[in-house]
């Protein structure tokens, strides 16, 4: 039982005494140029970051506050003290939200008449068409019953 790093300094010292190369010096050599580039990169991709922030977003940071004052200011001059205002605020969501509850309700009027529709649609093919021929022959004595009376009128 040796411990993982004494077994990498063994496996250093194996590589690194020796002149011929093998597939284990190889690997630590392709390990070793891994890691300094990605610490080149790791660099690289912090410093770029920096500026970029130092360049950018500083300027931001510097001119916000005064934006921000500038923009309250002007909306105050227009006479918008109620910008805050927690009341008008209420009475508006109050008023939106009853909207919102109008508007669920005829959604599911909409969805019930939907389903109404489907359920009809669905029905096997032998249903409507005795049903139709119910309000057919129906409507049938009505029109006859309608002419008999206008017969018997004259």
């Amino acid at each position: 039982g040796t411990s993982p790093q004494e077994q990498l300094v063994d496996l250093l010292e194996g590589t690194l005494w020796t002149r011929r190369l093998g597939s284990i010096s190889e690997d630590v050599v392709a390990a070793l140029v891994c890691r300094i580039f990605e610490g080149i990169r790791n660099f690289y991709i912090t410093s770029v970051e920096l500026k970029f922030n130092a360049f950018f977003l500083l300027r931001i940071f510097d001119e916000f506050p005064i934006v921000l004052r500038e923009e309250l200011e002007r909306c105050y001059e227009h006479q918008l003290e109620d910008i805050f205002d927690v009341g008008v605020l209420r009475k508006h969501l109050s008023g939106r939200k009853t909207n919102l509850m109008e508007e669920l309700d005829q959604v599911k009027k909409l969805q019930k008449k939907f389903a109404a529709i489907h359920s009809t649609l669905s029905q096997p093919a032998r249903q409507p068409l005795a049903s139709n021929t119910v309000l057919i022959n129906s409507s049938t004595k009505k029109y006859a019953t309608h002419h008999q009376r206008q017969a018997t009128a004259i």
